[in-house]
This record gives structure tokens, C-alpha cells and sequence, in this order.
């Protein structure tokens, strides 16, 4: 077997690099997506403004090498296919040229080169030009992003591409990019939460993870850094909390208690934020005591379980959680949580109270 590696890898990864840094120096977040599962984007863009995360967005496509500069301008070579994909993304889609020779980059917007030339997804020419004084780098990183933010993606027609691309569940990118895209643009409507909501049995694998992340916000909690790209307005925000509460039952309970990490329900980890979700559910205590004395339930869904039911219970009735782990340590001796278990029973007993989840 070979160990050469292609001299156009390494220009792609200059490539990688040199978008990673200008957006570095801008302060905000750049996120390679994997060759497996590049299918269209190679990497997005999150927004930062104030020292805060904006939920703002935009996928990246990224072209390296001096072969893509043509008589002073630079073109992006493409296809029908990634012409009509690029046109129905529902958030912004830019692309970027990188010149390793000059060691520079210029950049374009796809998706208003696309609307302002309808015709050309049909018919052709699949490319995209690009002039040089279209500079991408860390001088022109601001002009790049107040451009980008300025486009808006919260029209009727924007909301359905979201809810196309959230749909197809069997395509990790694309439903990622359907959710992302909901939060971002349309987290002010109804429907939004009512599609996130009852999607959520359908969704799988990393974009469940980002699925639950999201769902957060309507119940909040300390380790969101709140401000204008992620607030919902109260009038939604209560009709989401309450169909969440209505619609979730043990079936959801379990999904989310399955995302639980080795970081526990540690400040800021998954666990913490499924907690939020979990102490939402309208018969939380029920589902969670449930779970927890089922013997057909895995070792470590009923110790997440009792875990999550004295937390939550101890509020109303200390006594019922001395009670409950009494029970789950009688039933399940060789548990392996049956030293956390014990050790929480007596600080109920001495102190009655356990402490906050994440402190």
C-alpha cells in the first residue's frame, strides 16, 4: 500500500486552514463537516458577536488551489445537482476559493448568486465566478459577516426548505441543517416548535444530540449564554414548554436519558441539558420512577433514572426519596451505583437536601 499523499490533499488542507483562521481571527467558529458526510458543505459557519455564540449561521464551501484563478477572477466548477441543493438550503450557502500561490482567499454568496440567476440551475453554466477584489480574510472578515446576517432567511419559503431539509431523518446533514435553520430564523414561530417537538421519535445519532440542545432553550437553564439570536419571544416560548411537557412521555424520557455522557450531568455537559428537558415532562416523577424499578430497562437507564427522580422529587417530598432508594438498593444490590446511591440516602436523611444538578 501506498503512504504518498496526494499533492491536491495538502492544497485542500491549506485551504481548510487558511478559511479556519480568518474566521478564528473574527472570533467566531469554524466547523469542518467529515468527507463521509460532505454532501454538499464542507464546513459552517457560526457567528459570534459580543463574545457570544448568535445560533447565526452559514454553510461554506471551500475550493484550494491556483488552478480555480482564471484571467484575474476565480471560478468554483460545479453541477446541476449541487446547483439545486445550494438553492434550496435554508440558511446562507458562501463559497470560498483559496489561491495557495498568493495566499489568499476571495469568497461569494451561493445562495444570492443562485436567486438572482434562477436560470442557471437548469441550464447551465454550472460554475460560479468570483472577482479578485472579493477578499476573504481577516481584514474583511466583518464586511464578510454583517453581509452574510443581513440576508434574510425568515420568509414563508425559507421555513418550508427548513422543514424539507429536518425531514429527511435518514440524512444526518441534511436534518441537522433543516433544525439548525428553524432555531436560527424561525424560533419565533408556533410551528417551529411543533414540528422540533414531534420530530424528535424520529430523529437519530448526532443530530438527536443537537435536536435536545435546541428543545433547551424553552426551558432554559444557567449554561446558555442568552442574547438577541437566541431569545424567544414568551408567547411561544409558553406554547412550546407546554406541548413539550404534553407530548413527551417515557418513550422520550428514555431517548434523552440515552445521551447521557461520561461528564454526567456535570455544569454545561449533555446530561445537564437533558435534565432540563426530562424535569419538563409533565409526569416526570411517574415516567422516571418507572424506568427505574424496570428490569427490562438497562443497568444504566434505571440508575440514570433513580439518579434524575431524587433530584427532581426531593422538592416536594424528601421522604419519597429516601423511600425510592431504599427501594432500588433492596431490589438491585449489585447495582453499580449502589455506593452513590447509599451515600445520597444519608445525605437526604441528615441534610434533606442534595444540592443542585451541575453545582
Amino acid at each position: 500500500m501506498s503512504t504518498k499523499r496526494k499533492k491536491t490533499a495538502g492544497t485542500a488542507s491549506e485551504g481548510f486552514h487558511y478559511v479556519g483562521g480568518v474566521v478564528a481571527s473574527g472570533n467566531c467558529i469554524f466547523q469542518k463537516i467529515d468527507a463521509e458526510n460532505d454532501q454538499g458543505h464542507d464546513a459552517f459557519i457560526e457567528f459570534v458577536s459580543n463574545e457570544e455564540a448568535t445560533s447565526l449561521f452559514c454553510w461554506v464551501q471551500i475550493k484550494s488551489g491556483s488552478s480555480y484563478r482564471r484571467s484575474g477572477e476565480y471560478v468554483i466548477p460545479a453541477d446541476e445537482d449541487h446547483f439545486r441543493y445550494w438553492g434550496s438550503s435554508p440558511a446562507p450557502v458562501v463559497g470560498i476559493v483559496y489561491d495557495p500561490e498568493i495566499q489568499a482567499g476571495v469568497w461569494i454568496n451561493i445562495s444570492e448568486f443562485l436567486r438572482d440567476n434562477p436560470h442557471v440551475a437548469e441550464n447551465g453554466p454550472y460554475r460560479i465566478t468570483i472577482p479578485a477584489v472579493n477578499e476573504f480574510s481577516a481584514r474583511t472578515f466583518s464586511t464578510f459577516k454583517e453581509h452574510v446576517l443581513s440576508s434574510n432567511y425568515s420568509s414563508d419559503g425559507r421555513f418550508g426548505q427548513s422543514l424539507e431539509f429536518f425531514s429527511d431523518v435518514a440524512n444526518q446533514q441534511r436534518c441537522v441543517i433543516g433544525m439548525s435553520s428553524l432555531f436560527a430564523y424561525h424560533r419565533n414561530r408556533r410551528a417551529t416548535w411543533f414540528y422540533l417537538i414531534h420530530g424528535f421519535p424520529s430523529v437519530e445519532g448526532p443530530a438527536l444530540l443537537r435536536l435536545s440542545h435546541l428543545l433547551s432553550h424553552l426551558p432554559g437553564h444557567p449554561y446558555i449564554f442568552w442574547h438577541d439570536g437566541n431569545i424567544i419571544n414568551s408567547e411561544v416560548e409558553k406554547y412550546g414548554k407546554e406541548l413539550l411537557a404534553r407530548r413527551f412521555g417515557r418513550d422520550e424520557v428514555l431517548r434523552l436519558i440515552g445521551l447521557v455522557d461520561e461528564n454526567g450531568y456535570a455544569a454545561g455537559s449533555i446530561g445537564y441539558t437533558i435534565s432540563t428537558l426530562v424535569f419538563l415532562v409533565r409526569d416526570a416523577r411517574d415516567i422516571l420512577e418507572g424506568i427505574a424499578f424496570d428490569s427490562s430497562v438497562s443497568e444504566d437507564h434505571r440508575g440514570q433514572a433513580m439518579f434524575l427522580l431524587v433530584h427532581y422529587a426531593q422538592f416536594r417530598s424528601v421522604e419519597f426519596c429516601i423511600s425510592a432508594l431504599t427501594r432500588f438498593l433492596a431490589e438491585y444490590p449489585e447495582s453499580d451505583d449502589s455506593e452513590l446511591f447509599g451515600s445520597m440516602r444519608e445525605t437526604l436523611r441528615k441534610e434533606g437536601f442534595l444540592g443542585y444538578l451541575g453545582t
